[in-house]
């Protein structure tokens, strides 16, 4: 009898240290929910793409395989996971892959084709580029949360031209020299376009030269010669075309040394002639720089419209009675040298 009741009162005691217990945790502890099923975590995912191959005949036929491998965080496969694909290129057009849509198999790999654009009319400056990217289905990729970059990985693709795919057309690049560097009238020079190129090389019989010399001459050929026949600084022009029809072109500035310009200068003797009496007119005192020499003396009277032209510096001249004004009447003298070059010098002469 005694035992029972012992055995009772430990049962009473047993009870209320348990329900002791379960009132503290209670109190301690927050309600914790399963996990969802809805498919593995965004953060756990481990993707890497590749492409085979990695350079693709830009030809309108030619394709490339690019595999995802999907791996969780202890590095298993992950399979029946949905891959959306997508395609953008390094020049904007639109382009689309085999299949944008796959499941990854029991491997943790799915995989989508590529087929390359037709090619290109000339081979591009830049390689035409694709980047194919793999988007892990159904981890909210619409929600810019971090680590969604994970779930989604690119590789790249670059396009060859096929060959014989003609290179887009650089203009050459003209260029010559000048030879002497200082130049004399009547001299020869030596203008050679040897140095121009094309594509980045010597132009050599790849091209066609056109000169124009700033003289109103031209000439063509990859060298040739001129000569200046009057003193001054000239802008020479090569023109140089390649066989596709690009021109390019370039100036440089020669100077063309000489004998000083002419100065016109006369007297008249006597300083104030009478009408009717014959008076000399002396131009011996015009001038040229050495090397030249005045080939024409060109006299205008105006007060009778007279006008007298001469090789030699004197002239004669009988001014009639309506050339008698005290306020005088202008005398003007052209010269010209050899080198086509003039001056000019106007004095007021009084005729009595």
């Amino acid at each position: 009898m005694e035992i029972n009741v012992v055995r009772g009162n430990m049962r009473v005691r047993l009870l209320g240290v348990l329900l002791t217990a379960a009132a503290l945790t209670g109190c301690t502890l927050n309600h914790q929910d399963a996990p969802g099923l809805a498919g593995p975590s965004g953060l756990s995912l481990s993707m890497t793409v590749t492409a085979a191959p990695d350079h693709l005949m830009q030809d309108g036929s030619s394709q490339a395989v690019v595999t995802v491998t999907v791996k969780n965080a202890q590095g298993e496969a992950v399979n029946g996971l949905g891959i959306n694909w997508s395609v953008s290129t390094s020049d904007g057009t639109q382009l689309e892959p085999v299949t944008q849509f796959s499941v990854t198999n029991a491997q943790g790999q799915a995989q989508t084709r590529v087929t390359s654009p037709p090619p290109p009319a000339l081979v591009p400056t830049d390689p035409l580029k694709l980047r194919i990217a793999a988007q892990a289905q159904g981890l909210d990729a619409s929600t810019p949360a971090p680590g969604i970059d994970r779930n989604r990985m690119s590789v790249e693709i670059e396009l060859v031209p096929p060959a014989g795919t003609p290179i887009a057309n650089r203009p050459p690049v003209a260029s010559f020299t000048v030879s002497p560097a200082a130049v004399n009238i009547g001299q020869s020079v030596t203008f050679d376009a040897s140095t121009s190129t094309d594509e980045g090389q010597i132009c050599g019989s790849g091209c066609t030269f056109q000169w124009d010399f700033g003289d109103f001459t031209t000439d063509t050929g990859k060298v040739t010669s001129h000569r200046y026949l009057t003193p001054k600084t000239y802008t020479v022009t090569l023109t140089v075309t390649d066989t596709r029809g690009g021109i390019g072109s370039t100036t440089k500035s020669v100077v063309v040394n000489g004998p000083t310009p002419p100065v016109a200068s006369f007297t008249v003797i006597p300083s104030t002639p009478r009408a009717g009496v014959v008076a000399v007119l002396d131009a011996t005192s015009s001038s040229v720089g050495a090397g030249a020499t005045i080939t024409q003396y060109h006299w205008e009277f105006t007060c009778d419209g007279t006008m007298v032209d001469s090789t030699t510096p004197t002239t004669n001249k009988t001014f009639p009675a309506g050339c008698v004004n005290p306020a005088g009447f202008p005398v003007i003298l052209t010269v010209t040298d050899n080198l086509g070059r003039t001056a000019i010098k106007a004095t007021s002469v009084t005729v009595q």
